[in-house]
């Protein structure tokens, strides 16, 4: 155990060394200012401008996994770094409290991770709505803990296939600061998955966050339930530090994503004077990468698909 958190904390170093880019430090050794930030990510966009296809983790034959050392930090790293970026005024931020507090919370964010994989929140089946259901209050009393004004958005029903209307999940939003001085950042995300079965190929059970030579397999554990503690986990680094929030901001993480994102139109709608009224950016929380090296994924180019009923009249 004590080799795993020696690379573990070589892996978070090298991260961070890669992500700033050989960042020149400013005022001291351990400080870092915007200009220097914004520059020097701008230089990293244009040498890995791409990301990951969002369907890597729905293969049945592969498991998506993420390296308790590597994907974690890379993403709490970036996660950290893009929110620097997004105030207009910055004085300069100490790496050395916040790499300390990513490395002394490892296993913290490991287990959260471990608890939201267990969860069978596959949105497809409505056998399983109430797993799904039992994710999204998770995730609200998560970030209710953290001192969030937190909602659970009743969005509708759903009519299935068989004629039976239920309701649709609600969406979590949450909202952090509302400093009219401050650009406000919108996080989406979504913690529902796709069927998994080990019969369909899994080497080990996918509600079962296992750790095999330091990668982490399980439903989930890329998309998209760790991109969102990630950013959760971003917010309670700032509180733990007692470092105020340089943006104002807010969640919706829904709970549909993987069915069709039924109701979520509607509800950014009747919301777009409210809720989405003082929006800056919006951070869509849900990709990954095709390398081990972190990526700012800055365009999509979306997808079209189909569903197909053929029948047959019998004589």
């Amino acid at each position: 155990m004590k080799e795993k958190e020696g690379n573990t904390t070589r892996i978070q170093k090298g991260c961070l060394k890669y992500l700033l880019l050989e960042l020149p430090m400013e005022e001291s050794d351990t400080t870092v200012s915007q200009s220097s930030l914004r520059r020097h990510l701008c230089q990293y966009k244009r040498l890995c401008p791409h990301g990951t296809r969002a369907g890597e983790e729905r293969r049945p034959s592969k498991q998506a996994h993420i390296s308790p050392g590597d994907t974690l930090t890379k993403i709490n790293y970036l996660l950290f770094s893009s929110i620097l970026l997004l105030t207009p005024k910055l004085h300069a931020f100490n790496l050395d409290d916040l790499t300390k507090h990513i490395d002394s919370h490892q296993e913290e964010y490991v287990e959260a991770l471990r608890e939201w994989v267990a969860v069978e929140s596959d949105s497809s089946d409505a056998l399983k709505r109430p797993e799904v259901e039992k994710m999204m209050e998770i995730t609200a009393e998560k970030l209710r803990k953290m001192g969030g004004k937190v909602d659970l958005v009743d969005i509708g029903n759903q009519e299935l296939p068989n004629g039976k209307i239920i309701p649709l999940l609600k969406v979590v939003t949450a909202q952090f600061g509302n400093d009219p001085k401050k650009r406000t950042v919108c996080v989406y995300g979504h913690v529902d998955v796709q069927p998994a079965k080990k019969e369909d190929g899994w080497a080990t059970e996918p509600y079962n966050l296992t750790d095999i030579n330091g990668n982490l397999y399980g439903r989930g554990a890329s998309d998209g339930k760790a991109p969102v503690l990630a950013w959760i986990h971003a917010v309670e680094a700032y509180q733990a530090l007692n470092i105020e929030l340089p943006v104002n901001v807010k969640y919706i993480i829904e709970g549909m994503e993987e069915s069709g994102s039924n109701g979520l139109d509607a509800m950014v709608s009747q919301r777009k004077d409210t809720l989405f009224s003082d929006i800056d950016y919006i951070i869509i929380s849900d990709g990954g990468w095709l390398s081990r090296r972190p990526a700012l994924t800055y365009g999509t180019r979306g997808n079209c698909y189909f569903f197909a009923e053929v029948w047959r009249q019998v004589a």
